[in-house]
């Protein structure tokens, strides 16, 4: 799932061939709100060439769905592909790294000559490592997770290398991992889903080299999801934000409290706003109340009862934004609209 140039949401699923992909399916594009005025701001600026209400009819051609419906159409083009494409998860595209498995089954069989070696030490390393691998994943780090699996892959080895001993472990292994995914903000009826696929796959693996092989697929395959969950996570955050933002800009709101009312950090909640809005939190506020403003002087020449209806406790900050975000001062601004025929303004013994 990812974000167009133009902000409008896609989503993709791959089909593989040899373990490698060879095309996608790609649906889309959908909005996750209705087309308001700092999307089209925002279009204009950056492509230009369209009037802003031909821009405008084109936007509204375009589905608007939550976040939660896109979700479940995504993990659908997922599950339609899924019995589509050819198996990725064939033994003959080699295993897990044996440089670094035989390295860790090597500094065992070195500690067995250390007294203080036993069987509940290697027990406990065994756990500490898929912990390890929780957080890797939890945290999306591809090469770290893999890393921390080529260890287990190792420590399994050692322990007993029978075929049969080893997919018990993985499945096993499966249970972890889609805990870890889920946590993570994974769509669980999906991940659950990709488990029973996996556990499928395991169990038809004919020797230890093709299980070793499923396994960096299934890791690459939870971790997918875990990239889905955020990019989903990560615009319905945007979403609900701006609709605080919309619905309460008169309030004296900042950065600081929409994060906290929606349970994120300061940082966080700042970097994942830009990063889909294109603007930063302030910004984006501004926009809001100077959009608001504009509408009220339409019908008002009182700068100040303006200012402090859209959040403004300040008349001179609120003519330093308008000036900010429309180029002219509000004073020159109403001017024009009243010499362009497009408004009335009340003076307080009628109108102008």
């Amino acid at each position: 799932m990812y974000f167009c140039p133009c902000g409008l949401v896609n989503w993709a699923s791959a089909f593989f061939s040899n373990g490698r992909s060879v095309s996608y399916a790609v649906v889309g594009p959908v909005l996750l709100h209705p087309v308001d005025e700092l999307l089209l701001d925002h279009l204009g600026r950056r492509y230009g060439g369209m009037t802003r209400h031909a821009l405008q009819k084109k936007l509204e051609r375009v589905p608007v769905v939550s976040p939660r419906r896109l979700r479940h159409l995504a993990a659908l083009l997922d599950s339609v592909l899924d019995r589509r494409r050819p198996n990725a998860m064939t033994s003959h595209q080699g295993p897990l790294e044996q440089a670094v498995i035989g390295e860790v089954i090597q500094g065992l069989k070195d500690s067995q000559d250390d007294p203080l070696f036993n069987g509940r030490a290697y027990g406990k390393r065994i756990y500490e490592r898929e912990d390890e691998l929780v957080s890797r994943i939890r945290e999306g780090n591809r090469a770290g997770a893999k890393r921390v699996l080529n260890e287990i892959f190792g420590l399994l080895f050692f322990e007993n290398p029978a075929t049969d001993i080893l997919r018990a472990r993985a499945l096993a292994l499966m249970g972890v991992l889609a805990y870890a995914v889920t946590d993570s903000g994974a769509n669980p009826e999906t991940v659950f889903g990709l488990e029973y696929r996996c556990c499928e796959r395991v169990l038809q693996a004919q020797d230890v080299s093709e299980m070793s092989f499923l396994l960096t697929e299934i890791v690459d395959a939870f971790l997918a999801e875990i990239f889905t969950a955020r990019r989903v996570r990560s615009a319905d955050l945007v979403l609900r934000a701006g609709q605080i933002v919309r619905e309460r800009y008169a309030e004296p709101l900042n950065l600081q409290q929409v994060a906290s009312e929606l349970g994120f950090s300061r940082g966080y909640f700042s970097r994942m706003f830009k990063e889909q809005i294109g603007l930063g939190f302030s910004e984006y506020l501004a926009r809001i109340r100077i959009r608001e403003a504009k509408k009220l002087l339409r019908h008002s020449r009182q700068l100040s009862y303006v200012s402090q209806e859209v959040g403004f406790n300040d008349q001179s900050y609120f003519s330093k934004v308008f000036k900010k975000c429309e180029g002219i001062s509000p004073k020159r601004w109403l001017d024009r609209e009243i010499s362009s025929g497009q408004t009335e303004v009340s003076t307080g013994n009628g109108r102008i």
